[in-house]
């Protein structure tokens, strides 16, 4: 038995009674070519970061604390042609997270002035993000909702809790 197993090729689609197919995946929470939009836009970006176009895709970026800039990218053929001398600028990488943070710990105010909340709703596990554009408050759920609704903000203002009674609001922006 073990000579005829070692002969034998091990096929295994012979042997595999259920299907192999990967399941059904929901659209991502953004892309990379959200990302670059975003980091193109310098009313996205930190103040304090420095962000300088290089190649198509490819930026020069730094933070303070970061004693000189990084070559990061937002495109995945640029990184994986070029590992050695690029960080890949998306979730979960050093810069990125880095970024992320910065962000979280600078721009959420207790104030509710502004034209971008935060919404939590007590019991909810997700949070809300609405923009007060020129035709009101919108409820966005993805980044690029967020970013076509970038030249369309209306002024400044208080939110209105009417629509999220008892949440705890936060203005990002």
């Amino acid at each position: 038995m073990i000579r005829e197993t070692e002969e034998a090729p091990f096929d295994i689609d012979a042997v595999a009674v259920e299907s192999v197919a990967p399941p059904e995946f929901p659209p991502p929470a953004l892309t990379l070519d959200e990302v670059d939009d975003a980091m193109k836009l310098e009313t996205v970006r930190p103040a304090t970061m420095e962000w300088q176009s290089l190649d198509l895709r490819t930026y020069a970026a730094a933070l303070p604390g970061i004693p000189e800039r990084i070559r990061v990218t937002t495109s995945a053929q640029v990184f994986d042609d070029h590992v050695e001398s690029h960080e890949f600028f998306s979730p979960g990488a050093h810069l990125f997270e880095r970024v992320e943070r910065e962000e979280v710990a600078s721009e959420l105010l207790e104030s509710t002035t502004g034209v971008c909340w935060l919404i939590q709703t007590e019991g909810e596990q997700q949070s809300r993000f609405v923009v007060n554009t020129a035709n009101g408050p919108q409820e966005v759920s993805s980044l690029r909702a967020l970013l076509d609704n970038l030249p369309h903000l209306g002024p400044p203002g208080a939110f209105s809790e009417d629509r999220w009674p008892n949440a705890r609001v936060r203005c990002v922006l």
